[in-house]
């Protein structure tokens, strides 16, 4: 097939994703990657479409700001304070006197399951750039992250990540998070997805759409400051476990759980637990006929 010189020239990306079929794609990527001559007869700036851009400020805290193993390591382009030198270091410490991290991720790297995980010199991360749709796992991708101020996922594409569990577990100090870009159609685990989050005062998941979770263990335990939240956007027909599913919101003085369908659910084992504040819980389409445990569920 020939394609046209003007449509490689300009976004080629997004225009050769209509055009080609996935496989002949990666194969023009890879051709256009690592053939500079290509890339300069075409005027063609490789860097620009490697089509996931990070952002990261960091906090006064120094060590390690990304996780990426050995075997992606030569996919992951690291650049610090505006400088166009790659770096090849994954830590920051004192003698390095950075302000900005840009961190540009290829098209090779398909899970970002731990990326961020334990990096506590994360004060802000910004996603600028995320064309791809081919992310599956963002387990833990943010865990512990306890600098945490500020995250910007405007640019997120979720569409076919499977698993969300513990996605911002323990990030003590985040008190938002914009969930409102976020397409879980084909998300199953969101376990733990906000355990711990201590300053989260809202959390909004009326457009997630979620349909097809099936655990739901502990997602907003130890969520303390949490005043406001919406699950319209989850659809629970398939969830089997709710334990500790609210277990220590001590500030959430309502729950309205009328969309929740739990025909299928076997546990809610301290789901209300330690809710010091709630008053009133809406469930009325709450069905238990095949729940085994209840132990604690409205303890304290």
């Amino acid at each position: 097939m020939s394609i046209p010189q003007p449509l490689l020239k300009i976004k080629s990306i997004f225009i050769l994703n209509k055009i080609l079929s996935k496989f002949s794609r990666i194969r023009l990527l890879k051709l256009i990657k690592y053939n500079k001559n290509i890339q300069k007869k075409l005027n063609i700036n490789i860097k620009k479409y490697r089509t996931i851009e990070i952002e990261i400020i960091p906090s006064d805290s120094f060590g390690q700001f990304i996780n990426i193993d050995k075997e992606n390591e030569k996919y992951c382009h690291i650049y610090f304070n505006d400088n166009d030198n790659e770096k090849k270091i994954k830590k920051l410490t004192s003698t390095d006197k950075v302000t900005k991290i840009k961190i540009i991720l290829d098209y090779e790297i398909k899970s970002f399951a731990n990326l961020f995980s334990n990096c506590n010199c994360n004060k802000e991360i910004i996603f600028k750039n995320f064309i791809r749709n081919d992310i599956n796992n963002m387990r833990y991708m943010f865990s512990y992250c306890k600098m945490l101020e500020y995250i910007n996922l405007s640019k997120f594409n979720t569409e076919n990540v499977t698993d969300m569990s513990g996605m911002f577990c323990d990030c003590h100090i985040l008190e938002v998070i914009d969930l409102s870009y976020f397409n879980a159609c084909n998300v199953t685990d969101i376990a733990f997805m906000f355990s711990g989050c201590a300053f989260l005062k809202s959390i909004d998941l009326s457009k997630f759409n979620a349909k097809k979770i099936t655990r739901m263990l502990g997602t907003f335990r130890g969520c303390r400051s949490l005043k406001f939240i919406n699950l319209a956007g989850l659809n629970t027909q398939e969830v089997k476990d709710m334990c500790l599913l609210f277990h220590a919101c001590e500030s959430l003085k309502s729950i309205d759980l009328s969309n929740f369908n739990t025909q299928n659910v076997e546990t809610m084992t301290g789901m209300f637990a330690n809710c010091k504040a709630l008053t009133s819980i809406c469930m009325p389409n709450f069905n238990t006929q095949n729940v085994i445990y209840m132990d604690s569920m409205f303890s304290r």
